[in-house]
């Protein structure tokens, strides 16, 4: 059985594993992952939060702490991605990497992929993706 660590009150991630027909294998937490971290597991997935966070390093820090040594994470980060919800504003991919490596990740794969219709690729919204593994 897995377990699934929910930000806010989950509706969407439980409508989604519920449509999908596997509720039954999913617990659902809202818990602050920094302050009581869950018991670390081999995989851990967080895409498209940590732009969202006031301190990605010490976030990324805590996600680092959440896997075993040697175990993965998939972490994604929005890079010149400015909405109002982002409070972290990455100008390149690489400020992610570095903030990932700082963290106690290595990284194993990265891609990034921008919006096709931008007009200057360089400032079009991204998404850096980093199949990361811990240190």
């Amino acid at each position: 059985t897995a377990s699934a660590v929910v930000n806010g009150p989950g509706r969407f991630g439980k409508r989604v594993i519920d449509a999908f027909g596997v509720g039954d294998r999913y617990t659902y937490e809202q818990r602050d992952v920094v302050a009581d971290a869950p018991v670390p597991t081999d995989f851990l997935i967080c895409q498209e939060v940590v732009e969202h966070i006031e301190d990605p390093l010490s976030s990324l820090k805590a996600l680092c702490a959440m896997v075993v040594p040697g175990g993965h994470a998939y972490i994604t980060a929005a890079v010149t991605a400015g909405q109002s919800d982002h409070i972290y504003l990455f100008w390149n991919p690489a400020e992610v990497r570095e903030l990932l490596e700082a963290a106690g990740f290595s990284i194993i794969l990265e891609r990034t992929e921008g919006a096709a219709s931008a007009n200057v690729v360089e400032t079009a919204p991204r998404v850096s993706c980093f199949l990361c593994q811990r240190s």
